[in-house]
């Protein structure tokens, strides 16, 4: 029987590895100038997503142990991966948004 629990908990693994794909796979540079730091970014964000998203399933399926996940966490995992798909995976306009943001308060 799933719990409320199991099925946020599936959502979280479902945002991680949706994160880690959007990061890694649908970004195309098409001649952008490279940028070490928003790339660097990038593949901590896919690798972590991807580890936690194997962690996760792996903890389901292996041990049968469903981890809990707060609440918090997944909401902003979810704001971080529209603003992932928004920009196509593009971490670079990503940061530049969030520093947009900053900038104007």
């Amino acid at each position: 029987m799933m719990s409320l629990s199991h099925a946020h908990t599936l959502l979280y693994a479902m945002l991680c590895g949706s994160l880690c794909f959007v990061v890694a796979f649908m970004y195309q540079r098409n001649g952008a100038k490279y940028k070490l730091f928003p790339s660097v970014t990038a593949f901590c964000i896919a690798a972590i997503a991807g580890a936690e998203w194997i962690e996760v399933m792996g903890s389901i399926i292996l041990y049968k142990q469903w981890p809990s996940i707060s609440p918090v966490v997944t909401i902003f995992l979810s704001m971080l991966l529209i603003l992932a798909v928004k920009e196509r995976g593009n971490v670079a306009r990503i940061i530049d948004r969030l520093l947009f943001v900053r900038a104007t308060n």
